[in-house]
C-alpha cells in the first residue's frame, strides 16, 4: 500500500510539473503575441491584458486591469450602441464573433482600424465565465482596402476614357472631312478669308484627334519595356548639368 501511494503522488506531482510547464508556456505566447488579447470576466471587466494590447491601445496593464473595455477603447455614440447590441446577439447565438472589422480607440483619443474575434468562455458545465478577444491591427488591409477601390476607380475612369474617345473620334472625322471639302472649295474661289478660317478649325480638330488617340492609350495595361539604353547620350550629360 505505502509503495502504491508513493507511486500515485509521484504521478500527481509530474502532472503537476506537466501542468505549471503548460500553463507557463500558454502564458507566455498569450503574454508575447503581436495582437491585442484581452480577457474580460462576465461584467465586461478587463482581467487579462497583453503586451500587444500596451503596444496596439497605448495602455498600460495597470491602467487596464479591471475597467470596463468599452469605457477603454469603445465603441461609443449610437453607432457604438448599435455595433455592440449586434455582438451581443452573435455571441448569444453563435458563441463567437470572428474577423469582425470596426475600429478601437487609442489612449491618445485616435481610433484605429481592426478586426476582431470575441469568444464566449464558459466551465464545464456551461455556467459562462467571461469571454476572450483577439484584436488585430488592421491599417495595412485598410491601405490595401483603399489602394484596391482606387484601382477599381481608376479602371472605371480607363473604360470610360475609351469610350469617349470612340465617341468623340467618329463625328471629328465626319467634320474634318467637310472642312478639307470646304477648303477646296474656298481655294478655288481664291477666299482667303475663310481659307484662313478653315485652317484654324483644321488645327483645332487635329489636337481633338491627338487626343481622342491619347485616351485609348490611358485605357490599355501596357506593362513597362525594358532594354538597352546608352548612357552617354542622355543621362549622363543630363546628372552632370544637375551636378
Amino acid at each position: 500500500i505505502g509503495q502504491h501511494r508513493d507511486r500515485l503522488q509521484q504521478l500527481v506531482a509530474e502532472r503537476t510539473r506537466d501542468l505549471e510547464a503548460t500553463h507557463a508556456e500558454l502564458a507566455t505566447v498569450l503574454e508575447g503575441s503581436a495582437d491585442a488579447i484581452i480577457g474580460l470576466d462576465p461584467d465586461g471587466a478587463v482581467r487579462l491584458w497583453n503586451r500587444g494590447a500596451v503596444a496596439l491601445f497605448g495602455r498600460g496593464e495597470a491602467d487596464a486591469l479591471g475597467r470596463d473595455l468599452n469605457e477603454l477603447i469603445g465603441p461609443s455614440g449610437p453607432e457604438g450602441e448599435r455595433e455592440l447590441a449586434y455582438i451581443s446577439r452573435v455571441l448569444g447565438a453563435e458563441g463567437a464573433l470572428v474577423g469582425f472589422i470596426t475600429s478601437r480607440r487609442t489612449a491618445d483619443g485616435s481610433w484605429l482600424p481592426v478586426s476582431l474575434t470575441q469568444t464566449v468562455l464558459c466551465d464545464q458545465v456551461g455556467c459562462p465565465l467571461g469571454t476572450s478577444l483577439i484584436i488585430r491591427d488592421n491599417r495595412a488591409q485598410a491601405r490595401l482596402d483603399d489602394h484596391l477601390r482606387r484601382s477599381e476607380r481608376l479602371a472605371t475612369v480607363s473604360v470610360m476614357a475609351a469610350g469617349l474617345a470612340h465617341e468623340i473620334r467618329n463625328p471629328l472625322g465626319i467634320v474634318g472631312n467637310r472642312i478639307e471639302v470646304m477648303q477646296r472649295e474656298a481655294a478655288d474661289r481664291h477666299d482667303a478669308t475663310l481659307s484662313r478660317d478653315l485652317e484654324t478649325l483644321a488645327a483645332h480638330v487635329e489636337r481633338l484627334r491627338r487626343l481622342t488617340t491619347d485616351l485609348p492609350r490611358f485605357a490599355r495595361d501596357e506593362g513597362d519595356t525594358v532594354g538597352a539604353v546608352r548612357l552617354d547620350e542622355g543621362v549622363l550629360p543630363g546628372l552632370a548639368r544637375l551636378a
